[in-house]
């Protein structure tokens, strides 16, 4: 069996053997990748990944086991086990989404921005709804006075129209 660094010399030279691609594959080849994007089980499929990877995130950071995890839900560790198995999706319902995450200390915020746009997380802050003051490590921060104003509306989200590149 070869070693890591045997691999990536058989690689290095496999890229260092190939030929550069003319414009017209470069552009056919993102004409069919922009194809295989728009599928919706593509898309699907992508929303699975990251909902799996924020439930296997969250528990490596808490420390939670798959066993501690299923109990929380009332499930058994079988069925958390096939729910977070990244090679064989299962089709699960948005119930069972927002279920595991609540059971996991966090919440399902799902957007539904037009087809030209791209929505961008830039950060999540917390909100004491009360008195509309930014909360840090369990404690009350009054927010400075920046070109902002807190809001009890989602800072974070922005969709921006994705416009093709000027030629």
């Amino acid at each position: 069996m070869k070693t890591k660094q045997e691999l990536n010399l058989d690689i290095d030279e496999f890229f260092a053997s190939a030929r550069p691609l003319s414009d017209k594959e470069l552009d056919d080849m993102a004409r069919e990748t922009r194809a295989i994007m728009d599928k919706p089980s593509f898309k699907s499929g992508v929303l699975k990944d990251q909902f799996i990877h924020y439930i296997l995130e969250t528990m490596d950071d808490e420390g939670i086991t798959k066993s501690e995890l299923a109990k929380r839900c009332g499930k058994t560790r079988q069925y958390l086990s096939k729910l977070l198995k990244e090679d064989k999706r299962v089709n699960y319902t948005v119930d069972t989404m927002v279920e595991v995450m609540h059971h996991l200390g966090r919440k399902v915020d799902i957007n539904y921005p037009r087809n030209e746009e791209v929505t961008m997380v830039i950060h999540c802050l917390k909100v004491e709804p009360v008195r509309g003051a930014w909360v840090k490590s369990e404690r009350a921060v009054e927010p400075k006075k920046q070109k902002f104003r807190a809001s009890n509306s989602t800072p974070s989200l922005k969709s921006f129209r994705n416009e093709p590149a000027a030629a």
